[in-house]
């Protein structure tokens, strides 16, 4: 056997591994979509909000940067795995609720 045979057939578990775990992913994202247009489960909102603290960085001259704090804000995110509508998802929201804002 030639070793471009051997390398065709050595790649084929790792294409499929992915190809599956693809599919997976995207099954599972539109799965969770039908559930928040349904309201599955019905008692649950599937809208949520945080507070979330913004910091606004000014960059100046010569590689010095001003920060100012502003006040903590309420942020609109979906109770889901995925993000879903624009929104971000309430878990990763809830572990990142400091946001910093670049400005020139």
């Amino acid at each position: 056997m030639s070793d471009n045979f051997r390398l065709r057939y050595r790649r084929r578990p790792v294409r499929w591994t992915l190809g599956i775990l693809l599919a997976l992913g995207l099954f599972l994202f539109s799965l969770e979509e039908v559930a928040l247009r349904l309201r599955v489960p019905p008692f649950r909102d599937s809208l949520g909000q945080i507070q979330v603290h913004r910091l606004y960085v000014l960059k100046k001259a010569r590689n010095k940067v001003d920060i100012l704090p502003a006040e903590w804000e309420p942020q609109s995110c979906v109770r889901a795995v995925f993000p879903h509508r624009g929104l971000t998802p309430c878990w990763w929201l809830a572990r990142h609720t400091e946001q910093q804002i670049e400005m020139e």
